[in-house]
């Protein structure tokens, strides 16, 4: 800072004299070639105004005239130099050939009295001639500038005064300048300077010949003006190899900006000092695209009656899920559209499960005869021809339910009779080659529940203890691990019997029924394993109980069912709404028919035609229904039916 003070000096100095060798703020001299200011210790020769050691004495030696202003004003000046008897400069004096001198003492820091003299030189001549510019210019030898006071006024009356400034010098690097300032009385004479900074802070010598304080002042000012940039320590970027530290540049102790940078020398600039949000959102994604993807996968579950399983996949990258898909234990993948939107992917998963049987059949147990006693027979279909199965098994019922779990069929309750003289709360398992009991203790005896297949659990819903409409049940339960749980979701589908129940989309959903309340059902209720959420669809088929529906391509087919009359119609549930198809061909109108998904098809089997029990079999292929003419069970009503 001293040395930009020093420099502007004499650059002032130079440009308003006009003369050769100007020198520096050391107290340079303002003219002819030997014109070398002494500063401590003994001057050196020369040929100019610097004395030579025969000088000696107490005297001054000066160099050569030079002009002091516009040529032809006739003043001149010179610079002489006073030495001590030992050969030291004691002063530096600037004699104007008007007889105004400028002092310079101990021959050291001259840039402001050469500022004094340059002001002066820069006025026109007063008419007297003689006055001394005196006063604060002189800052030591009172013999050479005696009159400097006396004569000041007269100066001040003869000319007019005012404030100049020199061009501007940067002050620190933070954008800031200064200029330094002399106002000068009338007379031309200096009465002050002045550091003026250019954010408005000043700095005001002690007189016109220190400017020492002021100086030191300006230099600390400006030097914390320069931009300091510190930052923390580094901090990991998210789950990536990279860290990341915050950085905030300062001056003055006032923050300028902040900066987030990663150890590969990316930056992300924040808004300002106090709003770095969008940097923040930035630096995370940059870091999460540098996180390599983890993929982990949940729990096994059963996939088809075959053995296999599958699990939920989820990729993330940086904490952040970037896909999810569903792989089986064969090798298949069902990838979701997005992260938590897998409900395609399901469907399709499902569609696959169900395909995977353990023997390649189509498995029916028991229903109502004719005459409305139960049976216990067991019939095998393998796509073309039905197959009696061992005696041996449960009891004599209709009215059961069934899903497939793990490798084995899972059956529950059912009623004796249609007169529903006995009911049951047993269950039986089928393996592939015979039945065993599962359990006696679970759900209270019942028949005509919702049963289904969710994920790594067979979920049951309501259906009846008795032929009393008043024993209708809306209680959920799970069979998992060969144990029967009761769930408590938080809301429930209110209690019926004879109502439908397939799985889509990770969702079993439960259609129509029996209420004693209300009669003939018509609603539609999805359960998650969670929940259970009525369903709101644009359109749905009419109040029934006892409809058959399976699970096939992505939909829930639902056939036929009774609304006090049979009904042969049939509709297919996407997952948000109902529409009914119009198959080229179709089962007569029933209720109480068995079916299930099977080698991509459904099969259904009987059923009450107007009271009249069926013995026929039905294949839907995903766009209409073909009959078979295949024989085997004997007409019946309300038999269960799953795939193994």
């Amino acid at each position: 800072m001293r040395s930009l003070f020093g420099i502007a000096l004499a650059a002032s100095v130079c440009l308003t004299l006009v003369v050769a060798g100007c020198g520096g703020s050391n107290g340079a001299g303002l003219g002819g070639d030997g014109g070398q200011a002494c500063t401590t210790g003994s001057c050196p020769q020369g040929d100019g105004g610097n004395p030579t050691p025969e000088s000696g004495g107490n005297g001054l030696t000066c160099g050569a005239p030079t002009a002091c202003g516009a040529a032809g004003n006739g003043r001149t000046y010179e610079e002489c130099t006073q030495v001590t008897p030992g050969g030291q400069c004691s002063a530096i004096v600037y004699q104007v050939s008007d007889g105004h001198a400028f002092t310079c003492a101990g021959c050291a820091n001259c840039g402001p009295v050469q500022q004094q003299l340059a002001s002066y030189c820069a006025t026109a001549p007063s008419g007297d001639a003689g006055s001394s510019s005196g006063g604060d210019a002189s800052t030591g030898d009172s013999s050479t500038d005696a009159d400097a006071g006396s004569d000041a006024d007269a100066g001040d009356d003869a000319g007019g005064g005012g404030t100049t400034c020199l061009p501007g010098v940067a002050c620190g690097s933070g954008g800031l300048s200064y200029e330094e300032c002399t106002t000068t009385g009338r007379g031309g004479a200096c009465t002050s300077i002045q550091y003026e900074v250019s954010n408005g802070t000043s700095f005001a010598c002690a007189s016109c010949s220190d400017c020492n304080s002021a100086i030191q002042q300006l230099d600390a000012y400006c030097a914390a003006e320069n931009p300091t940039t510190t930052c923390t320590a580094s901090s990991p970027c998210e789950t990536s190899p990279l860290t990341y530290q915050t950085c905030t540049t300062s001056i003055g102790g006032t923050c300028e900006a902040v900066y987030y940078q990663t150890s590969d020398s990316q930056t992300f600039h924040c808004t300002s000092c106090s709003d770095c949000s969008s940097a923040l959102s930035s630096l995370d994604g940059y870091c999460t695209q540098h996180t390599p993807p983890v993929t982990t996968c949940g729990a096994a579950n059963a996939c088809g009656a075959g053995g296999a399983t599958y699990q939920l996949c989820t990729t993330t990258q940086g904490g952040t899920c970037e896909s999810q898909q569903y792989t089986t234990s064969t090798g298949q993948a069902f990838s979701c559209s997005a992260c938590g939107s897998c409900t395609l992917a399901l469907t399709g998963l499902e569609t696959y499960c169900a395909s995977l049987t353990g023997t390649g059949n189509a498995v029916l147990f028991g229903g109502f005869s004719s005459t409305g006693p139960g049976l216990a027979d067991t019939w095998l279909w393998n796509g073309s021809t039905w197959t009696a199965g061992p005696s041996t098994g449960p009891s004599a019922r209709g009215d059961a339910d069934g899903a497939t779990l793990g490798g084995q069929l899972v059956l529950f309750g059912g009623t004796s009779d249609t007169s529903v003289t006995t009911a049951y709360g047993d269950t039986w398992a089928w393996g592939g080659t015979g039945w065993t009991q599962a359990a006696t203790t679970g759900p209270s005896i019942r028949f005509g529940a919702a049963m289904a297949t969710l994920g790594s659990r067979i979920v049951l819903f309501g259906g009846a203890s008795t032929d009393s409409a008043t024993s209708d049940l809306a209680d959920t339960w799970a069979w998992s691990n060969g144990v029967w749980s009761q769930l408590t979701p938080a809301s429930s589908p209110p209690a019926r019997v004879g109502a439908s129940a397939a799985v889509l989309g990770g969702k079993m959903v439960v259609f129509g029924g029996l209420s004693a309340a209300s009669g003939y059902l018509g609603d539609t209720w999805t359960f998650d394993g969670t929940t259970w959420t009525q369903e709101s669809p644009g359109t749905s088929p009419a109040a029934r109980y006892y409809a058959s529906a399976a699970t096939l391509g992505g939909q829930v087919i639902l056939f036929g069912g009774s609304t006090g009359v049979d009904n042969a119609d049939t509709w297919a549930w996407n997952g948000s709404t109902w529409t009914q198809l119009s198959p080229a061909a179709s089962p007569t109108a029933r209720s109480g028919a068995s079916a299930t998904a099977y080698d991509g098809t459904i099969v259904l089997f009987g059923g009450s035609s107007s009271g009249v029990y069926q013995s026929d079999t039905w294949i839907w292929n995903g766009s209409s229904w073909a009959s078979t003419a295949a024989t085997g069970p004997q007409a019946r009503f309300g038999a269960m039916m799953g795939t193994l």
